[in-house]
């Protein structure tokens, strides 16, 4: 996947060389025409003097641009490099490097706003859109909805913007929101096929990977907004049509987001069109090598899939682990507590929350259109967060501001100094706190823990504990947005997939120590980490751990954790039996395997090292049909019944030692992620 920049890379690096380079190349001719996916074209050249470089744009949309305020955005960007349009062209600019700002700064400045010399004109629709939506705020906060003027009530006009030849893009401004809409003509069964699979896996990965994101709709007759009006396309002879909206709604419009959201509405569209030449290239290179994963992909442009993956995208994490709050306890022998499910909320909606909660049959909850109403409904005792990673910190403050108890997927935070401070707020509130990482309180792994501890295994010296899903991030998730790849989300092995090998580790060669946690040495770490090009985050990472131990334990302890996307921990892909072990726990006096995936492994198998010694097998079946997530929820309610503020099995400081080494790994990767995500400040809007 090709990550588009707002930039043109062309403009962008022949200026970096002449403008920003020191000492500065001797000045030459330049001439270069580059055309972008959209068919706006640009000219570099030196036509009067190698040391004047002059940048010319053709638009096919200009003159719908310049009715739009095309022309003041330009001269407010550009204003004194404004010059004469080169025959041909619809604007130019002319950049003297003999007259150039004195300072690096302003130098820089220059080559970015060069570069953006497309983007820039072409955002003078939606500013003028977003003030529209401004002034029509204004006059609606003087009314009743049924008060209003039809003005207001209507929104503005629809402004249009014919970019291509049969496609466009609209942008309307009402009084609560901006809609954006874009229009494309699929010409043949290829361009539609390739067109969907892009549209749809953007929109479902939008839907369930960024929380704020705004709406984002498909569909392939034109949308309300558009019926009636002259000169839409559709579909008939030339082609099939589809047409895409983003809906902006308040929290999108505030003035610091504003070129943001313009940026990226409009790389939106380079993606597109990118999307369906790199696949029609990507069939003739590779067609023959690749064609099982490059099917997964297209199976999702399939209508009879849509219904499906819709089903299985929407809740996740949160819906199983519902599912399993709902099975009675006594079925797992459990008679001291039991679970009501009180509230739902979904930070898009509230019919959403009640959608969920009306799946899964639940009539007596409340569904909340946000996370500060469920917060502070007082008949919540405790609230389970499921959002990415990057949210956990501030969902997690938010319950805890508001004196509920909080079970918080893991990874717990994005970072160490995140998990210390929720842990200082939740003991300055005597409030329970536990990060849910289900696989510690699964039988199977009680059970590990006891051979450990019972002295079975003798020494445990070594452990061997990996999680990798056989996934190629370029075709499973290669729009770019899913939270495994997202840099905002905290996307990445590390934090969603070697949080789990980290987990056998740690529970096997930390938490059995004998030693109360403040008398044992913190294991040092070396990790070696391939990043994912396209993103930046970690594909694959390695780790080894050395746990310092007295000679009276055995001595030091390594323990080896490895995940990856591309790898494979069950090979075969049989994640119910599996055909090589996960987990291997070496002792001196036997070694324990666990089977087949490092989340929810469900055989067990004990190899002596006593000649002769049978090997000791166990299925460990999850009753009544469950996930095995009502383990971690019964641990969650015996802790707030018996007024203990941390979990039995997973301890706060043990939570934030594995997030400190995780902190670690990523440095010594070199993997970084926002400074939104990774702040302590509260709140923070993300």
């Amino acid at each position: 996947m090709l990550l588009i920049s707002y930039e043109n890379t062309l403009l962008q690096s022949i200026l970096t060389e002449r403008i920003l380079a020191n000492p500065p190349p001797a000045p030459t001719s330049i001439d270069q025409i580059a055309s972008d996916f959209d068919g706006v074209t640009f000219h570099i050249s030196t036509p009067q003097s190698k040391s004047q470089i002059q940048v010319s744009l053709q638009v096919k949309c200009y003159k719908e641009l310049v009715a739009y305020g095309a022309e003041d955005v330009l001269q407010r960007e550009y204003g004194a490099y404004i010059t004469s349009p080169e025959a041909g062209y619809d604007f130019s600019i002319l950049i003297d490097l003999e007259k150039l700002p004195a300072s690096q700064e302003e130098r820089e400045e220059l080559v970015r706003r060069v570069s953006l010399l497309k983007r820039n004109v072409m955002a003078a629709p939606f500013e003028k859109a977003f003030a529209e939506f401004d002034e029509l705020s204004e006059e609606a906060a003087k009314y009743t909805s049924e008060s209003a003027p039809a003005g207001v009530a209507e929104g503005g006009e629809v402004k249009a913007i014919h970019y291509r030849e049969e496609e466009a893009f609209y942008i309307k401004a009402s009084h609560d929101r901006v809609t954006v809409i874009f229009s494309t003509l699929f010409k043949d069964e290829v361009d539609r096929i390739f067109g969907k699979v892009f549209l749809q896996e953007f929109v479902d990965a939008r839907r369930r990977a960024i929380q704020n994101a705004p709406q984002v709709l498909f569909r392939s007759d034109p949308p309300l907004e558009l019926q009636g009006m002259r000169g839409v396309g559709k579909t008939g002879e030339k082609g099939e049509m589809g047409f895409i909206t983003f809906v902006l709604f308040p929290r999108h419009l505030k003035k610091a987001r504003r070129a943001e959201n313009i940026s990226h509405i409009q790389t939106f569209r380079d993606y597109f069109h990118y999307h369906i030449k790199a696949s029609k290239a990507y069939i003739h290179s590779r067609m023959r090598r690749r064609t099982a994963d490059f099917l997964q992909v297209l199976n999702r442009a399939r209508p009879e899939n849509e219904e499906r993956e819709r089903k299985t995208a929407s809740g996740g994490i949160a819906k199983t682990f519902t599912k399993d709050l709902l099975i009675d306890p006594t079925t797992r022998n459990v008679t001291d507590v039991k679970h009501v499910v009180t509230a739902a909320a979904s930070s898009s909606s509230a019919d959403r929350a009640s959608e969920f909660l009306k799946d899964l049959g639940i009539t007596d909850a409340k569904g909340y259109g946000s996370y500060a109403e469920l917060a502070n409904d007082p008949n919540v005792d405790i609230i389970y967060i499921a959002t990415p990673h990057s949210h956990h910190y501030q969902n997690a403050m938010l319950c805890l501001e508001a004196n509920k108890h909080v079970l918080c997927e893991k990874a717990f935070t994005v970072n160490a100094a995140q998990a210390r401070k929720l842990v200082d707020v939740a003991k300055s509130k005597n409030l329970f706190l536990m990060e849910a990482v289900w696989t510690r309180y699964f039988p199977l792994s009680i059970y590990v823990r006891d051979l450990i501890t019972s002295g079975k295994l003798g020494t445990v010296s070594r452990v061997f504990a990996d999680l990798s899903i056989n996934a190629n991030p370029e075709v499973t998730w290669a729009d770019g947005a899913s939270r495994m790849i997202n840099k905002d989300l905290a996307g990445g092995a590390l934090l969603d997939l070697g949080i789990y090998a980290l987990t056998w580790v740690f529970q096997t060669l930390w938490h059995t120590q004998p030693r109360p946690e403040s008398e044992r040495t913190k294991p040092s770490v070396i990790a070696a980490v391939k990043q994912y090009a396209p993103t930046g985050v970690d594909e694959m990472t390695t780790m080894l751990l050395t746990f310092p131990r007295p000679q009276s334990e055995g001595g030091d302890a390594h323990g080896i954790a490895t995940t990856g996307m591309k790898a494979a921990s069950d090979p075969g892909g049989d994640r119910e039996v599996g055909a090589a072990p996960a987990i291997r726990i070496q002792g001196d006096k036997g070694e324990c395997q666990v089977y087949p995936m490092a989340f929810r492994p469900l055989k067990s198998r004990v190899v002596w090292q006593e000649k002769g010694k049978e090997a000791e097998v166990k299925e460990w079946e999850h009753p009544a049909g469950g996930h095995g997530m009502f383990w971690e929820a019964d641990e969650a309610a015996r802790g707030i019944v018996a007024g203990r503020k941390e979990g039995g099995y997973l301890g706060w400081e043990e939570s934030v030692l594995i997030m400190e080494v995780m902190d670690e790994v990523r440095k010594q990767g070199g993997i970084t992620y926002p400074k939104k995500i990774e702040t302590l400040d509260y709140p923070v809007e993300l």
